[in-house]
Protein backbone atom coordinates (compact mmCIF):
# COMPACT_ATOMS: atom_id res chain seq x y z
CA UNK A 1 0.00 0.00 0.00
CA UNK A 2 3.12 2.36 0.81
CA UNK A 3 4.81 1.64 -2.61
CA UNK A 4 1.41 2.19 -4.87
CA UNK A 5 0.47 5.50 -2.49
CA UNK A 6 3.66 6.92 -3.20
CA UNK A 7 3.51 6.07 -6.84
CA UNK A 8 -0.08 7.13 -7.77
CA UNK A 9 1.03 10.37 -6.34
CA UNK A 10 4.29 10.92 -8.02
CA UNK A 11 6.35 10.94 -4.78
CA UNK A 12 9.99 9.44 -4.55
CA UNK A 13 10.86 8.36 -1.24
CA UNK A 14 14.11 6.45 0.81
CA UNK A 15 13.35 3.15 2.55
CA UNK A 16 15.60 2.59 4.89
CA UNK A 17 16.41 -1.28 4.79
CA UNK A 18 17.37 -3.28 7.60
CA UNK A 19 19.29 -6.04 6.48
CA UNK A 20 21.31 -8.37 9.19
CA UNK A 21 17.83 -9.95 9.59
CA UNK A 22 18.64 -11.76 6.62
CA UNK A 23 21.67 -13.18 8.24
CA UNK A 24 19.28 -15.30 10.31
CA UNK A 25 16.20 -15.93 7.96
CA UNK A 26 18.38 -15.79 4.53
CA UNK A 27 18.85 -13.73 1.53
CA UNK A 28 15.89 -14.52 -0.69
CA UNK A 29 13.68 -12.58 2.09
CA UNK A 30 15.72 -9.58 1.90
CA UNK A 31 15.62 -10.08 -2.18
CA UNK A 32 12.12 -10.25 -2.33
CA UNK A 33 12.23 -6.41 -0.38
CA UNK A 34 14.43 -5.16 -2.37
CA UNK A 35 12.90 -5.89 -5.57
CA UNK A 36 9.71 -5.22 -4.08
CA UNK A 37 11.07 -1.48 -3.73
CA UNK A 38 13.11 -1.02 -7.20
CA UNK A 39 10.43 -2.01 -8.95
CA UNK A 40 8.58 1.39 -7.88
CA UNK A 41 11.94 3.07 -8.45
CA UNK A 42 11.95 4.05 -5.12
CA UNK A 43 15.68 4.53 -2.77
CA UNK A 44 16.80 2.02 -0.46
CA UNK A 45 19.20 3.32 2.21
CA UNK A 46 20.61 1.03 5.31
CA UNK A 47 19.15 1.09 8.64
CA UNK A 48 20.69 -1.58 11.29
CA UNK A 49 18.94 -3.35 14.08
CA UNK A 50 22.18 -5.22 15.88
CA UNK A 51 19.31 -7.38 17.62
CA UNK A 52 19.85 -9.78 14.91
CA UNK A 53 23.23 -10.26 15.79
CA UNK A 54 23.42 -12.67 18.36
CA UNK A 55 21.14 -15.16 16.01
CA UNK A 56 23.90 -14.32 12.54
CA UNK A 57 25.21 -17.52 10.71
CA UNK A 58 27.98 -17.34 10.31
CA UNK A 59 28.75 -15.02 13.14
CA UNK A 60 29.31 -11.23 12.42
CA UNK A 61 31.16 -10.32 15.99
CA UNK A 62 31.71 -13.59 17.38
CA UNK A 63 31.57 -12.00 21.13
CA UNK A 64 28.36 -11.47 20.29
CA UNK A 65 25.56 -13.43 22.24
CA UNK A 66 22.88 -11.98 23.70
CA UNK A 67 20.90 -9.37 22.24
CA UNK A 68 22.31 -6.08 22.22
CA UNK A 69 19.92 -3.48 20.58
CA UNK A 70 22.11 -0.61 19.79
CA UNK A 71 24.56 -0.14 17.51
CA UNK A 72 26.13 2.12 19.94
CA UNK A 73 27.08 -0.28 22.60
CA UNK A 74 29.69 -1.01 20.28
CA UNK A 75 33.13 -0.22 19.65
CA UNK A 76 34.40 2.15 16.49
CA UNK A 77 35.60 -0.82 14.80
CA UNK A 78 32.86 -3.14 16.13
CA UNK A 79 30.28 -0.96 13.99
CA UNK A 80 32.39 -0.54 11.12
CA UNK A 81 32.40 -4.04 10.98
CA UNK A 82 28.56 -4.23 11.15
CA UNK A 83 27.98 -1.14 8.84
CA UNK A 84 30.67 -2.86 6.46
CA UNK A 85 28.72 -6.36 6.28
CA UNK A 86 25.67 -5.14 6.15
CA UNK A 87 26.57 -2.65 2.73
CA UNK A 88 27.97 -5.63 1.27
CA UNK A 89 24.73 -7.61 2.40
CA UNK A 90 21.92 -5.38 0.95
CA UNK A 91 24.47 -4.83 -2.66
CA UNK A 92 23.94 -8.84 -2.38
CA UNK A 93 20.30 -8.69 -2.34
CA UNK A 94 20.25 -5.88 -5.50
CA UNK A 95 20.24 -2.49 -3.99
CA UNK A 96 22.60 -0.12 -5.33
CA UNK A 97 25.30 0.73 -2.49
CA UNK A 98 24.11 2.84 0.53
CA UNK A 99 25.25 6.23 0.49
CA UNK A 100 22.64 6.62 4.04
CA UNK A 101 22.05 5.00 7.25
CA UNK A 102 19.90 5.83 10.13
CA UNK A 103 20.55 3.59 13.05
CA UNK A 104 18.04 1.14 14.75
CA UNK A 105 16.03 3.32 17.98
CA UNK A 106 18.01 6.16 16.07
CA UNK A 107 21.01 4.85 18.88
CA UNK A 108 23.86 6.66 17.51
CA UNK A 109 26.74 8.06 18.92
CA UNK A 110 30.34 9.67 17.79
CA UNK A 111 31.85 6.40 16.73
CA UNK A 112 28.93 5.50 14.53
CA UNK A 113 30.05 8.87 12.93
CA UNK A 114 33.73 7.53 12.46
CA UNK A 115 32.75 4.05 11.35
CA UNK A 116 30.28 5.92 9.00
CA UNK A 117 33.16 7.44 7.36
CA UNK A 118 35.70 4.45 7.15
CA UNK A 119 32.25 2.45 5.59
CA UNK A 120 31.85 4.74 2.93
CA UNK A 121 28.45 6.46 3.79
CA UNK A 122 28.59 10.00 3.87
CA UNK A 123 24.69 10.60 5.20
CA UNK A 124 23.30 9.82 8.48
CA UNK A 125 19.72 10.53 9.94
CA UNK A 126 19.50 8.61 13.41
CA UNK A 127 19.49 12.35 15.12
CA UNK A 128 16.28 12.74 16.51
CA UNK A 129 15.66 15.34 19.44
CA UNK A 130 12.71 13.98 20.63
CA UNK A 131 14.73 10.48 21.29
CA UNK A 132 17.76 11.19 24.31
CA UNK A 133 19.23 7.94 22.48
CA UNK A 134 22.25 9.90 20.62
CA UNK A 135 21.90 13.25 21.05
CA UNK A 136 23.36 13.86 23.90
CA UNK A 137 26.78 12.76 22.57
CA UNK A 138 26.55 13.81 19.09
CA UNK A 139 26.64 17.81 19.04
CA UNK A 140 25.49 18.15 22.52
CA UNK A 141 25.68 22.00 22.71
CA UNK A 142 23.48 22.73 19.76
CA UNK A 143 20.03 21.37 18.98
CA UNK A 144 19.84 19.78 15.47
CA UNK A 145 16.88 20.90 13.16
CA UNK A 146 18.87 21.28 9.80
CA UNK A 147 21.72 19.45 8.26
CA UNK A 148 25.30 19.99 9.65
CA UNK A 149 28.33 18.22 9.13
CA UNK A 150 30.66 15.99 11.91
CA UNK A 151 33.35 13.97 11.90
CA UNK A 152 33.05 14.34 7.71
CA UNK A 153 29.25 12.98 7.65
CA UNK A 154 26.55 14.52 7.39
CA UNK A 155 23.59 14.69 9.98
CA UNK A 156 19.93 15.03 8.52
CA UNK A 157 18.40 15.38 11.96
CA UNK A 158 14.65 14.27 12.00
CA UNK A 159 12.36 17.00 12.06
CA UNK A 160 10.71 18.00 15.29
CA UNK A 161 8.66 20.48 17.03
CA UNK A 162 7.59 21.59 20.23
CA UNK A 163 3.63 21.05 20.56
CA UNK A 164 1.26 23.15 21.88
CA UNK A 165 2.15 22.49 25.63
CA UNK A 166 5.00 24.17 24.96
CA UNK A 167 7.19 21.05 26.62
CA UNK A 168 7.25 18.56 24.63
CA UNK A 169 9.48 17.60 21.85
CA UNK A 170 7.83 15.66 18.68
CA UNK A 171 9.05 14.11 15.58
CA UNK A 172 7.36 14.27 12.29
CA UNK A 173 6.36 10.98 12.78
CA UNK A 174 2.81 9.75 11.03
CA UNK A 175 2.17 7.56 14.70
CA UNK A 176 3.27 10.85 17.05
CA UNK A 177 1.40 13.72 15.42
CA UNK A 178 -2.19 14.62 13.64
CA UNK A 179 -2.25 15.61 9.77
CA UNK A 180 -3.32 19.41 10.98
CA UNK A 181 0.20 19.17 12.89
CA UNK A 182 1.96 17.62 9.72
CA UNK A 183 0.93 20.62 7.34
CA UNK A 184 1.87 23.42 9.90
CA UNK A 185 5.44 22.25 10.47
CA UNK A 186 5.93 21.98 6.71
CA UNK A 187 4.42 25.10 5.89
CA UNK A 188 6.29 26.79 8.65
CA UNK A 189 9.38 25.45 7.01
CA UNK A 190 8.46 26.39 3.89
CA UNK A 191 7.85 30.09 4.76
CA UNK A 192 10.68 30.28 7.39
CA UNK A 193 13.24 28.70 4.04
CA UNK A 194 14.40 25.63 5.97
CA UNK A 195 16.63 23.92 3.78
CA UNK A 196 15.31 20.32 4.70
CA UNK A 197 12.44 18.53 6.80
CA UNK A 198 12.85 14.62 7.48
CA UNK A 199 9.32 12.30 7.76
CA UNK A 200 9.49 9.59 9.51
CA UNK A 201 7.12 6.11 8.79
CA UNK A 202 7.67 2.81 9.47
CA UNK A 203 5.21 0.08 7.69
CA UNK A 204 3.78 -1.61 11.22
CA UNK A 205 2.75 2.03 11.96
CA UNK A 206 0.00 1.68 9.54
CA UNK A 207 -1.56 -1.72 11.14
CA UNK A 208 -3.39 -2.19 14.02
CA UNK A 209 -2.02 -3.14 17.65
CA UNK A 210 -2.70 -6.61 16.99
CA UNK A 211 -0.76 -6.31 13.00
CA UNK A 212 -3.94 -7.83 11.58
CA UNK A 213 -5.39 -5.22 9.48
CA UNK A 214 -4.81 -1.04 8.71
CA UNK A 215 -5.05 1.36 10.86
CA UNK A 216 -7.56 3.53 9.39
CA UNK A 217 -6.74 6.41 10.97
CA UNK A 218 -2.87 6.26 10.60
CA UNK A 219 -3.51 5.51 6.61
CA UNK A 220 -5.94 8.29 6.13
CA UNK A 221 -2.63 10.67 7.65
CA UNK A 222 -0.28 8.74 5.25
CA UNK A 223 -3.03 9.52 2.38
CA UNK A 224 -3.94 13.20 3.17
CA UNK A 225 -0.09 13.94 3.76
CA UNK A 226 1.02 12.63 0.19
CA UNK A 227 -1.77 14.83 -1.06
CA UNK A 228 -0.73 17.49 0.53
CA UNK A 229 2.64 17.54 -0.70
CA UNK A 230 1.10 16.21 -4.34
CA UNK A 231 -0.95 19.25 -4.36
CA UNK A 232 1.83 21.62 -3.45
CA UNK A 233 5.15 20.34 -5.51
CA UNK A 234 5.25 23.92 -6.37
CA UNK A 235 6.74 24.86 -2.81
CA UNK A 236 7.74 21.17 -1.88
CA UNK A 237 10.79 19.47 -3.70
CA UNK A 238 10.52 15.64 -2.41
CA UNK A 239 13.55 13.65 -2.96
CA UNK A 240 15.25 11.10 -1.43
CA UNK A 241 18.89 10.48 0.32
CA UNK A 242 19.78 8.70 -2.57
CA UNK A 243 19.88 12.24 -5.13
CA UNK A 244 20.53 14.21 -2.29
CA UNK A 245 24.32 15.97 -2.53
CA UNK A 246 24.81 16.28 1.02
CA UNK A 247 25.74 20.09 2.29
CA UNK A 248 25.39 21.82 5.28
CA UNK A 249 23.30 24.81 6.51
CA UNK A 250 24.20 28.18 7.67
CA UNK A 251 22.23 28.02 10.88
CA UNK A 252 20.23 26.04 13.42
CA UNK A 253 17.16 27.67 13.41
CA UNK A 254 14.52 27.37 16.18
CA UNK A 255 11.77 24.57 16.08
CA UNK A 256 8.40 25.08 15.05
CA UNK A 257 5.70 25.45 17.95
CA UNK A 258 2.09 24.30 16.97
CA UNK A 259 -0.78 25.80 18.66
CA UNK A 260 -2.47 24.36 21.82
CA UNK A 261 -5.92 23.53 19.65
CA UNK A 262 -3.84 21.42 17.69
CA UNK A 263 -2.15 19.50 20.18
CA UNK A 264 -5.86 19.25 22.14
CA UNK A 265 -7.28 17.47 17.94
CA UNK A 266 -4.33 15.22 17.98
CA UNK A 267 -4.59 13.97 21.73
CA UNK A 268 -8.26 13.36 20.92
CA UNK A 269 -8.05 11.25 17.81
CA UNK A 270 -5.53 9.48 19.96
CA UNK A 271 -8.03 8.60 22.24
CA UNK A 272 -10.23 7.82 19.62
CA UNK A 273 -7.66 5.22 18.38
CA UNK A 274 -7.58 3.46 21.47
CA UNK A 275 -10.93 3.40 22.22
CA UNK A 276 -11.48 1.61 18.36
CA UNK A 277 -8.73 -0.70 18.99
CA UNK A 278 -9.11 -1.76 22.61
CA UNK A 279 -8.68 -5.11 23.38
CA UNK A 280 -6.99 -5.54 19.88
Amino acid sequence: MILDTFQDHGLAATFFVEPLFSFRFGLPALEEIIGLILERHQDIQLHAHTEWLDEAKPAILPRVREKTARICDFSEDEQAKILQMSIARLHEAGAPRAKAFRAGSYAFDRNTLRALQKSGITIDTSYNAASLAGTADVEPHRLLSQPTRCDSVYLYPVTTFHDGSRRNIRPLALTAISSKEIEYVLTYAADHQWKTVVIVLHNFELLTPDKTRPDPIVVNRFRRLCRFLERNSDRFNVSTFGSTSPSESASQPPLPVTSRFQTALRTLEQVQRRILFKGV
